[in-house]
């Protein structure tokens, strides 16, 4: 998101939406946390007016969710969630 071509011609709340409507489940950002608000704002004001539905915010969450807790990064214990020691099969690690 934080690329020259995104955020000088989108800029990085509107490409992060655009970035959404266009499939992605997860917008990776590279500034340790400079950005986060402006996206969250972006994306959530976008829900707000329908242009995202809450539905497909849903959705993106629960395939997020079942990755990592396939791949052991977090645990669901007792109705709570931890995070857990990833473990990767061989054809995991193949490059």
């Amino acid at each position: 998101m934080e690329m020259h071509a995104v955020s000088k011609n989108y800029g990085i709340g509107d490409g992060a939406v655009k970035s959404i409507i266009a499939g992605s489940d997860i917008v990776l950002i590279s500034t340790h946390g400079k950005s986060v608000d402006d996206i969250f704002k972006s994306i959530k004001s976008a829900v707000e007016k329908g242009i995202i539905t809450q539905e497909r915010i849903d959705a993106s969450v629960m395939k997020i969710i079942e990755v990592k807790l396939r791949y052991n990064i977090m645990k669901y214990d007792n109705g709570k969630t931890m995070m857990a020691a990833p473990s990767y099969s061989a054809d995991d690690l193949k490059i």
